[in-house]
């Protein structure tokens, strides 16, 4: 038996929920007195449904996902919880000036024979999106020393580099070093989703990471630190570093499905209040940002709903609970994702994360687009002035706009190569 505290609108005081013989939505068995299969504690999170709720207490796995239960004497799924902001102190409180950073970054090698066995196995599933599947998606820059370069010389502060991969690393990578921690898929993920080439799903997984520290910052390998950054570059005090830019998803590309379907979620468990609108109108986000912004408000405040947010390409100041606590309020386009071996119209991303943040005004406003730049690999692109710019932060897309990717790639990486002429510690 566990036993907890309720808070529905009807009924008050002690309850127990026999947990015997219950079930995770993932799969995860759960015995009396015992963990799941996943290896991290239940938790009972108490929730009050409008109009009551005295049948049902909400058990919801370590996991993010919801837990089917015997509760009241009866097996019941317990349904998503509707509020409107998750609780300040657990979920989304200050954090303590100097609490520790990781870095999360995600590796892919494509010409690992295993991987592409299993690529080609799984084929047939990618079908559905072509665009978002294809072989652009995978290629490798041959450049991912020069962002380990980039880290030690630009942020030494952080505490630990988990590099995510399948299983793969490159050769020159020095395994001992005391910042860094390989983890792979069959650690953090359900076994039955793996192998995985879906980057939302493992983004979205990434609160399961053993040892990750509470905030944490998300990389892809094609986004480069290219000046120093300090810990109150991607937080303060806890709260992400990041815009409050509104902007309505455009029917223009298959992508931006992904950002409707974010604000889909967002919208179940956040209503706009007084310190989003304030973050939305502040000059902080970039005069032309904040005009911009301006002109959706009434859209907003007429409707009670977010239209959506500027969504770039950069690295991502995440909390660890806030990820976890999203997934278990609305389970199901999340644990849907997760088990999606590769990307479909219908995912979330790790994207609406940060968008909860700016719904709920828990972010430190800054101006995102003066600070980080994307640039396709383009014959125009100029690589070498790209490094010697003002950006904090350097994006270098591969896209199915690519135009001569080898001979970008070159170019690209004698510039790094200049600018990150000597190996880093994390280089054998």
């Amino acid at each position: 038996m566990i036993a907890g505290h309720c808070s529905t609108d009807d009924m008050s005081g002690d309850f127990t929920a026999n947990m015997a013989g219950g079930r995770c939505v993932r799969g995860c068995k759960v015995a009396r007195r015992e963990p799941p299969d996943c290896a991290r504690p239940v938790h009972l999170r108490p929730h009050a449904h409008r109009g009551g709720c005295a049948n049902s207490a909400r058990v919801v796995c370590q996991c993010g996902s919801g837990l089917r239960s015997h509760v009241a004497g009866r097996t019941t799924q317990a349904p998503p919880c509707r509020i409107d902001r998750m609780p300040v102190r657990d979920r989304r409180g200050d954090v303590e000036t100097g609490a520790p950073i990781d870095f999360v970054v995600t590796y892919l090698d494509p010409a690992d024979p295993k991987w592409r066995e299993d690529r080609r196995r799984f084929s047939t599933e990618g079908l559905a999106w072509g665009e978002a599947n294809g072989d652009e998606r995978y290629r490798s820059m041959d450049n991912f020393q020069y962002w380990f370069r980039a880290v030690e010389r630009y942020a030494p502060w952080v505490r630990t580099v988990f590099l995510v991969t399948q299983g793969h690393v490159p050769g020159w990578l020095n395994l001992g070093h005391p910042k860094l921690r390989v983890v792979r898929h069959d650690e953090f993920m359900d076994p039955r989703v793996l192998p995985v080439f879906n980057s939302n799903s493992i983004e979205l997984s990434m609160d399961q990471i053993d040892g990750l520290s509470e905030q944490f910052v998300e990389f892809n390998d094609d986004v480069f630190l290219n000046n120093p950054v300090g810990p109150e570059h991607f937080f303060v005090k806890g709260r992400p570093r990041i815009d409050c830019m509104c902007a309505t998803p455009l029917p223009s590309t298959d992508f931006n499905m992904v950002m409707f379907n974010n604000m889909r979620v967002i919208n179940q468990v956040a209503k706009p209040n007084l310190r989003f609108y304030l973050n939305a109108l502040s000059p902080k986000n970039g005069i032309l940002e904040a005009l911009y912004g301006a002109t959706l408000l009434p859209t907003i405040i007429l409707s009670g709903k977010f239209v959506g947010f500027r969504a770039l390409h950069t690295p991502h100041p995440l909390r660890k609970s806030a990820l976890r606590w999203l997934k278990g309020q609305v389970p199901r386009p999340y644990a849907r994702t997760i088990a999606t071996r590769f990307r479909e119209y219908e995912d979330v991303n790790i994207w609406s994360v940060l968008d909860y943040m700016r719904a709920t005004g828990y972010i430190e406003v800054c101006p995102m687009v003066a600070e980080n730049i994307m640039v396709k690999l383009m014959p125009e692109s100029d690589y070498e002035a790209l490094l010697r710019s003002r950006y904090k932060v350097i994006c270098l897309e591969d896209s199915p706009d690519t135009v001569d990717f080898s001979d970008q790639v070159a170019r690209l990486n004698s510039a790094l190569a200049r600018k990150f002429p000597t190996k880093s510690t994390f280089e054998e």
